[in-house]
């Protein structure tokens, strides 16, 4: 059994170092455009991040407006201060 899986790992090294595999992936990445939209993916979602860091952080002021819980994360000072309220 342990040769069949040390068999299996060399073959898939082996078959992942070979130039053609590497050319192949080169080609790719010049001629595929998911790149960009990969990255437009993740600059909304770090804007929709930003949306709700600001959110939560105005929620926590107004929970905790004399500063009792400044010290702490915004989700904290939202949990100790307005509890259960919402």
């Amino acid at each position: 059994m342990r040769t069949l899986i040390l068999t299996t790992i060399a073959f898939s090294l082996a078959a992942a170092l070979t130039p053609a595999a590497a050319e192949t992936d080169r080609s790719k990445r010049h001629h595929d455009r998911s790149a960009y939209s990969d990255n437009e993916r993740i600059s909304a979602d770090r804007r929709q991040r930003r949306l709700i860091d600001s959110s939560e952080r105005d929620r926590a002021q107004n929970c905790d407006g004399a500063g009792q819980y400044s010290g702490y994360p915004d989700w904290a000072r939202i949990a100790f201060a307005c509890g259960s309220r919402r």
